[in-house]
């Protein structure tokens, strides 16, 4: 069967947005479709590029190795994200690791399909918005990672990992507090705080957002609290870029 009958959700993805639907079509089925049953790794930090992956179910996990030696959380792949195309552009290696997560199908665009398509200016246009999107978020998680508490960063994460329609993430407690730079004994006070308030529900490797509202005003409520102190201090809550507080 064809890809695009087979996962008829990626020709909304934002890899093909705008795109005739024909090309659309030609895209997807001529990516090679990889199922895999147990967790792989599929591109390395610092080997060479292997092509464009697209996640068709399942899950991928982005994460790379830092100078300290720690290998650090990156990013979560769902279904209809792309990982691997940056690399494509800059013909640089793998800036970071990919791993599936179990019961995953990836389709494969190789080096030659992917610059056959890449001459389009829409799709050119896509890749250069993922991209964009991408460094967004990272943005935003340096300030999160700068000026979040404990609380407020577990919350951001469950809220971003999660939808109304997946309300559960799967995700071992040493990786979360990794995620979030804290200790586990830190971690499982402050999920059982949440589980307790109701906001979550706790499961053996399974973190559900059952208020992912609640959730989002306890954040704010943490934002909130942070600039009164600021106000109390008579901090201005304006800081030149590069400098700390």
């Amino acid at each position: 069967m064809n890809n695009s009958l087979r996962f008829p959700l990626l020709l909304n993805c934002q890899l093909l947005q705008d795109l005739a639907e024909r090309q659309k079509l030609a895209f997807l089925d001529q990516c090679a479709a990889v199922f895999h049953e147990r967790p792989t790794v599929f591109l390395i930090q610092g080997q060479p590029w292997r092509g464009l992956f697209l996640v068709a179910t399942g899950k991928a996990d982005v994460t790379f190795v830092a100078a300290d030696q720690n290998r650090y959380f990156v990013a979560e792949a769902q279904p209809g994200d792309a990982v691997g195309e940056l690399e494509a552009i800059a013909d640089r290696p793998c800036a970071a690791t990919c791993r599936t997560g179990p019961n995953t199908t990836l389709l494969h665009c190789d080096k030659a399909l992917f610059r056959e398509h890449f001459r389009d200016e829409t799709f050119q246009r896509n890749v250069m918005r993922i991209c964009y999107d991408r460094l967004a978020r990272d943005i935003d998680r340096k300030f999160i990672d700068h000026s979040y508490n404990v609380e407020q960063r577990i919350c951001h994460h469950i809220v971003e990992t999660t939808t109304q329609q997946r309300s559960a993430v799967a995700r071992n407690q040493d990786v979360l507090a990794r995620i979030v730079g804290c200790s586990r004994q830190t971690l499982n006070r402050t999920l059982g705080a949440l589980r307790d308030a109701g906001l979550i529900a706790l499961k053996r490797g399974l973190i559900e957002a059952l208020d992912r509202e609640g959730l989002r005003m306890r954040i704010a409520a943490g934002k909130s609290a942070e600039n009164r102190g600021r106000f109390d201090s008579g901090e201005s809550g304006v800081h030149p870029v590069g400098q700390t507080r």
